[in-house]
């Protein structure tokens, strides 16, 4: 089974944005792949770039705070317009 992973730079631009949705809501097929996943920062951590939260902030759902601590610049922000994620 062939699969498709995608992670297109969101950064916060409205254009790179718009991309990445439309390749996640393009009908699957006319892309000729039977599964599509949009996969976020995975690759990041995958490649060794980032860090996953260690294991108690994971099981405690606070990998959002590590995630925050180590892009500062970039995650402040994007929490501070979308924080619905803190209320459970």
């Amino acid at each position: 089974m062939s699969s498709t992973l995608i992670r297109p730079r969101s950064g916060g631009k409205s254009f790179q944005l718009r991309v990445k949705q439309k390749l996640l809501e393009a009908p699957i097929c006319s892309l000729a792949i039977p599964f599509v996943l949009g996969v976020g920062g995975a690759f990041d951590i995958l490649a060794g770039l980032k860090t996953r939260a260690p294991m108690p902030l994971q099981k405690s759902g606070l990998e959002w705070a590590w995630r925050m601590a180590q892009e500062p610049k970039r995650m402040i922000p994007r929490y501070a317009r979308n924080g619905l994620f803190l209320i459970r």
